[in-house]
């Protein structure tokens, strides 16, 4: 006795073939990913050209997918993550920054103070920064708001040419809503 109709096959190998086409969208096989949209985010090529040959030029780009980013009262640190291209550039770090109405915010304490991070890496066309609780007034009081931190990430890569590490582009400020103590009291 067959149990399924016509109708509920269909549905079947329907629903089988877009979810099977979900998949093989997402995968990437590259070293270096290429994806469109960058150039409105960096406006910049990276130049490669050596021996007087004809440039080669590739998008170099960074972009932030985290959709929100909250750090509340009790945690110490958010994830945030997004694509990259390093265009032809063998070796890269992701330098990151909070800023607070317009100005940096440390983390550490007294001496160990630091301004900026560079612990991320664009790794086959994609990158991930722990980005830490900073060390700022607007959060260590008794207060028990969310204060909003804008978050900065720069792509920078390295020039086989000048054989130093140049600063690239840098990807739009992303908020990070992170949570006054006093709420944890």
């Amino acid at each position: 006795m067959n149990i399924l109709t016509q109708s509920s096959k269909s549905l079947i190998v329907l629903g089988g073939s877009f979810g099977l086409l979900l998949i093989l969208s997402f995968q990437n096989c590259s070293q270096q990913s290429h994806f469109g949209g960058l150039n409105a985010l960096s406006g910049n090529s990276f130049d490669t050209s050596s021996n007087g040959r004809q440039a080669l030029q590739q998008e170099v780009g960074l972009r932030v997918l985290s959709a929100e980013a909250f750090i509340n009262c009790f945690d110490d640190q958010v994830q945030i993550g997004g694509v990259c291209n390093t265009g032809n550039s063998s070796r890269n770090f992701i330098r990151y920054w909070l800023t607070y109405q317009g100005v940096r915010q440390p983390w550490g304490q007294g001496n160990n103070q630091v301004s900026q991070l560079e612990t991320a890496h664009c790794d086959n066309g994609r990158w991930s920064a722990i980005v830490p609780k900073p060390n700022s007034p607007a959060i260590l009081n008794n207060g028990t708001n969310f204060v909003e931190f804008d978050a900065h990430f720069q792509l920078v890569l390295y020039d086989e040419k000048q054989q130093a590490f140049t600063e690239s582009v840098k990807a739009p400020a992303f908020v990070i809503q992170i949570q006054q103590n006093g709420a944890c009291q």
